[in-house]
């Protein structure tokens, strides 16, 4: 059982989410009940700042979204509902190339904060 790691991915994950009002302990037995049977490497990448649920979720993941990041990690095939992509392969980009990025993710959220 992988539940020690578990545990320790889930715990790098919430921190990237400190507001949230919920039974950290609690929730984090329920995650790692969950989560136990994936592979140490599975659950690491789920923790990824860079590559994993945090990069890409703005809320705190639900157990369930944690598990599908999991299924889809372990089988990029797989499909239930909408289909997270895993990158393996990344390239790191410029840092020209991460500003204009930026740049464009502002101007996108700033428009989209006009429409409301």
């Amino acid at each position: 059982m992988n539940r020690t790691q578990a545990i320790q991915s889930i715990t790098t994950l919430l921190s990237a989410y400190p507001d949230s009002r919920i039974d950290r302990e609690a929730f984090t037995r329920l995650a790692a009940a969950s989560l136990e049977d994936y592979q140490v490497e599975t659950l690491r990448a789920l923790a990824d700042p860079k590559t994993g649920l945090i990069s890409t979720c703005r809320f705190m993941p639900s157990i369930a979204e944690m598990r599908e990041f999991c299924r889809t990690y372990v089988s990029p095939n797989y499909r239930q509902g909408p289909q997270l992509r895993v990158v393996h392969d990344a390239k790191p980009v410029s840092e020209e190339q991460r500003e204009r990025m930026l740049e464009k993710l502002s101007k996108l959220s700033q428009h989209l904060g006009s429409l409301n």
